[in-house]
Order: C-alpha cells, then structure tokens, then sequence
C-alpha cells in the first residue's frame, strides 16, 4: 500500500521528484529549531538516540546526513540537539564513507566486556525480577552461572540470550549446567539466534569451505588481536597453500582485518565474533 489513511494518520508514498531530499534536512533542521524555541524553559534540548547504527549499508550515506543536519543547526545557533550512536566498532568506517568528516562530530566510547562478577549480577538481576513476577521462586546452581559466563564472554546481547534460553528450557525452577547446553546448543537456541542477527552471514553464507572457517576457529583463540600465520598454524594442521588462500580469500570478503602496519598479521573483525565461534565449537 503506498497511499491511506486511518483516523487522521496518513500516509503517501515519497515522490523524488516533487521533494528533494535537500528539501527535507532543511525541514528536519527548522522543525528542530522550532521545538527546541517553544519548549526552551522546559527542556535542556534534544537528544537523538540511534543504536545498532552499524547496521545499514554505507550507501544509506548516514555519515554525511549527521554531518549535514550539526552543520546547519549549527549555523542557525540551535546548539541543544545531540546525537548519540552505538554500533560495532565498523561503524566509523561506514560513517566516513559517506562524509570523511562525519565522525570528527562524535566523542568515541569503547565499552569493555563485562567482568565474571558483573555476568553473574546482571543474571541474578533478572532472576529475582522473574520471582518477584511468577508463583514458583527459581534458583540457579553455580556451574551454570560460570558456563553462562563462560559462553557469554561479558558480551551483554550475549548474556541476555544464553540466560533467557537456559530460563526457557527449565522445568523444575532450578537451572542447571544441562539447562544451560540445552538453550544455548539446542534447536532455536542462542546460538543460533546469535548467529541469525549477527554472524550467519560472515561465518557461512560468505564461507563455502571447512578449512576457511578452521582458520577462522584458530583465530578465535586469540580473540581479535592481531596474528601471523604462525600462531595460527599453532592452533591447527593446515597446508601452507590452504592457508594462504584462506586468508586472501578471508581479507578479500573483508571478514578478517589485515594489520596495516605488518604484513601478513591479520585479527577478527570484533571480540563478539570470537566469543561467539568459541562458544559455538564449546562442545566439540
């Protein structure tokens, strides 16, 4: 449907040629304006919140539309609207793809992996608000703490899905190590549902061979710090021409990184993606 309207919402589909999208920045930055000038006694100013900005292809030119919309609130004087985004750490790239100066406009935050007694915090949190909701008090043993943990790696988005899994897969109110296999490793457990949102497509769609993703699985070891092929043939058996042409083929599809500042020294794109190998091959 391109046209409709329900009490009062309505909606027509965008025509490129009657407004410019010029047109609609200039829009956005007064309606901006507009807001932050009737309301300027009520409210320190705007902030726009954009998460898993990583997300989009460079060519949705996201770089350039921040740069732009500061730009012009800028010159107009309306210095109360901030922006703030999260994503993995590929996202300067893909802002600077579109405007090479879209990230000089943002103060860059690294959050670390959560520690061991953070994980297990963060679970019992959510434990007790479960028990102040349901009938039946659960209880969880402590080697299901350390295996959620331990497969979690401190990865918040981690942690969330391995710990609702293995609460899923409870029947007796008390999770257990075997609760905790069974969601992570199970059908539509969290492993996959990891890998449908986030690595699917560079662990297997991108990959038709076996001995790439070993190299891949030796990689994880070493999270994403940066390693030779000497640590790598560490790891694993591989032929040196196998590996030569993994690594090309790995570099090529931009699913490992090469140093820049030594040859033939290459890491994992993010200490996600080596959480989430490592976990996945836990069992084998």
């Amino acid at each position: 449907m391109s046209n409709w309207e329900i009490l009062g919402v309505r909606y027509h589909k965008f025509d490129e040629n009657l407004i410019q999208p010029y047109e609609i920045l200039i829009e956005l930055v007064l309606n901006f304006e507009k807001v932050v000038k009737l309301i300027k006694n009520e409210i320190d100013g705007i902030l726009i919140l954009i998460d898993e900005a990583d997300r989009p292809s460079e060519k949705s030119s996201l770089g350039e539309i921040v740069k732009l919309l500061t730009e012009k609130l800028s010159k107009r004087g309306c210095d109360q609207v901030a922006i703030g985004m999260t994503g993995q750490p590929g996202l300067i790239a893909k802002l600077k793809a579109s405007h090479e100066s879209a990230s000089r406009i943002f103060t860059e935050l690294t959050l670390k992996p959560l520690s061991d007694e953070e994980n297990k915090a963060v679970v019992m949190s959510g434990l007790t608000k479960a028990n102040l909701i349901n009938k039946e008090q659960a209880m969880i043993d402590n080697d299901a703490f350390d295996l959620i943990s331990q497969l979690s790696e401190g990865y918040p988005h981690f942690l969330q899905e391995f710990s609702y899994k293995a609460f899923e897969k409870d029947n007796d109110y008390r999770i257990c190590a075997e609760d905790v296999i069974d969601g992570a490793f199970g059908v539509n457990g969290a492993l996959n549902q990891l890998g449908n949102k986030y690595f699917n497509e560079l662990y297997f769609t991108q990959i038709g061979s076996d001995e790439y993703r070993r190299v891949l699985q030796a990689m994880a070891n070493f999270s994403d710090s940066w390693v030779n092929r000497d640590k790598i043939k560490s790891e694993i058996t591989i032929k040196d021409t196998t590996l030569n042409n993994a690594l090309q083929a790995l570099k090529t599809r931009n699913i490992i990184i090469p140093n820049p500042g030594q040859q033939g020294e290459f890491r994992l794109p993010t200490k996600s993606f080596a959480a989430w190998i490592k976990a996945f091959y836990m069992l084998d």
